[in-house]
């Protein structure tokens, strides 16, 4: 089989995606080239697309312009030509943290324009070799930072919407027509545990799957196994099931959203108006303090993480600042670079900061 070169006709390689990481260290190199001397000659063939575009094996190719290849069907678009070659050097090079972080941050426009390919986020994320939180924190990032333009993708921002019936015939025609539960989320900016739920038919609320467990023992059901089937005991779903047939709105949305207990809500039935709104109160305070308690732990080590980074941040602008004033051209190009990084992960450490004081808020209006 004819080399690289002479398979293509080429007289130099074609390195579209060679810049998706960092190139190899002068030391790392020099040992590539004696593993490859040793052996004869490349012996893991470099994969390139139908074009000859090398995805994978930039540095055997630099010291064996023709050596063996393979060539990678199926992607059809630059976007996905790109995540590829990221993920398949990622796979194989040893990367610093810090240069694993800026290798994924200059892959943001091919997660986005993948995502507008109609990708999911799942399928970004293992495309790329990260986290589906990962995809999901820049999507909300740069629908933030949109002001005037429209969102790169359509991300789902802030909270799940909640599931209304007239949801839920979304879900089911969506179905339908062939799409994933997967795809009907993100379309619909719903979990994927509610397009289940909406799918199968079953209510959320306890007390909605109280009364779901009433109709199909009144069809004739057993008990035990129908209360089961949505996670009640024989004794909760009796006192669940009084609480929901009480009429008592109060009582009904503050166990749903268990602000009180299916026990707490069952004892105060019987209640007057007065003791149902003073304990719906108390209880809603008490679930605040909580939320809080929540996020003043869960809060710190990310607002220690933005005081570090900034202080990583003065060192950075330090540098540059000085190799500025020195004339020293090539030091500030370095530190500038440096600097900008740094930039970066603060501007990445305070959006999620920011994520988690919206999220408890929220919980805390909610509750």
């Amino acid at each position: 089989m004819a080399g690289y070169l002479t398979h293509f006709g080429l007289t130099k390689a074609r390195t579209p995606y060679k810049d998706v990481v960092p190139p190899l260290t002068k030391t790392a190199f020099n040992g590539l080239v004696s593993l490859i001397k040793t052996a004869g000659g490349v012996q893991s063939r470099i994969l390139v697309d139908e074009v000859g575009a090398i995805l994978d094996g930039h540095s055997r190719q630099s010291i064996e312009p023709d050596c063996p290849f393979d060539i990678v069907h199926g992607l059809t678009t630059d976007a996905e030509k790109r995540a590829f070659a990221f993920a398949m050097n990622k796979r194989s090079r040893q990367m610093t943290n810090g240069q694993w972080i800026k290798a994924l941050q200059k892959m943001k426009p091919t997660a986005f324009e993948l995502r507008t390919q109609g990708m999911t986020q799942d399928q970004v994320a293992d495309f790329l070799g990260t986290t589906r939180t990962t995809i999901s924190t820049w999507e909300r990032a740069a629908s933030r930072n949109s002001k005037n333009d429209k969102p790169v993708v359509s991300a789902k921002v802030g909270r799940p919407k909640k599931v209304t019936p007239e949801v839920s015939e979304q879900v089911k025609s969506l179905l339908a027509s062939g799409k994933t539960q997967s795809d009907v989320a993100t379309e619909l900016g719903i979990s994927q545990r509610s397009v289940s739920a909406a799918k199968n038919g079953k209510p959320k609320t306890i007390s909605g799957r109280a009364l779901a467990v009433r109709e199909q023992v009144a069809a004739g059901a057993t008990l035990a196994p129908a209360a089961a089937k949505h996670r009640f005991t024989r004794n909760t779903y009796q006192r669940a099931a009084v609480v929901a047939e009480s009429g008592d709105e109060r009582l009904v949305k503050a166990m749903d959203a268990e602000v009180l207990t299916i026990s707490g809500a069952w004892n105060l039935v019987d209640k007057s108006d007065e003791e149902i709104t003073q304990a719906v109160e108390e209880a809603g305070l008490k679930v605040a303090r909580k939320k809080h308690a929540q996020y003043s732990s869960k809060g710190k080590p990310v607002a220690q993480l933005v005081k570090e980074l900034l202080r990583r941040t003065w060192v950075d602008w330090r540098g540059f600042n000085t190799a500025l004033s020195r004339n020293n051209l090539p030091k500030a190009k370095e530190e500038k670079a440096e600097l900008l990084h740094s930039c970066g992960r603060v501007r990445e450490a305070v959006t999620s900061l920011l994520d988690r004081i919206e999220m408890v808020v929220g919980d805390v209006r909610k509750g």
